[in-house]
């Protein structure tokens, strides 16, 4: 039904892959005092978050238009980032060896010391996190169908990667089980599915 008052579908995305819901703080390891802190984690996560957008909209939608929906999204979730201006060292961004070698492969520059701001040094890693996470999402989504993922739900591998890229923590990625020192596993997990669900309403919504 058509709602005259109502966002379009795109800028109530936005809301939920963006936003930082009330009480995560309560949840999850962040300090809302900290302003690079929140920053770091709500640029990381709304990556993450837009992968859930995308595997929902393109259940929902003919894949053309999916597409063109997310596009929107994905270009205001990264000029969001680009509004935060503020400094980071790349090295407490980018935890992974991988990812510090294309961020050293792009920028022709060693790591150590080196400050940039945020949009700059998440957009080396960008398009291969996306992808990642939308394949650990179908992953992770085909398996909790035929009964696997030892109980920890569909969105385990997203949650173990997405942990990975903010600890530095090298997982199995065909492993259904949270690696040893994966802290906040099942907190970020319990996130996880409460945005996926928060995004799957706000789709049937608008149908």
């Amino acid at each position: 039904m058509f709602h005259i008052f109502r966002k379009p579908l795109e800028d109530r995305l936005l809301q939920c892959v963006w936003d930082i819901p009330g009480g995560t703080e309560n949840v999850l390891p962040i300090n809302l005092s900290d302003p690079k802190g929140i920053a770091l984690f709500q640029s990381s996560i709304s990556l993450a978050n837009l992968s859930l957008a995308c595997a929902v909209l393109f259940t929902r939608f003919d894949r053309t238009i999916a597409t063109k929906k997310v596009k929107i999204i994905e270009s205001r979730v990264i000029a969001s980032i680009g509004a935060v201006d503020l400094n980071f060292l790349v090295s407490d961004v980018l935890k992974l060896e991988s990812e510090r070698n294309a961020w050293i492969t792009w920028s022709g520059s060693p790591i150590d010391g080196i400050h940039s701001y945020l949009h700059s040094i998440l957009d080396v890693v960008w398009a291969r996190r996306l992808s990642d996470y939308q394949s650990d999402i179908m992953r992770g989504m085909d398996l909790y169908r035929r009964g696997g993922a030892q109980g920890f739900g569909p969105l385990v591998f997203l949650t173990k990667r997405f942990l990975s890229h903010r600890t530095g923590l090298i997982i199995d990625p065909r492993s259904s089980l949270p690696e040893d020192g994966l802290s906040h596993f099942l907190e970020h997990s319990i996130h996880f599915m409460g945005i996926l669900q928060i995004i799957q309403k706000t789709v049937m919504e608008n149908e």
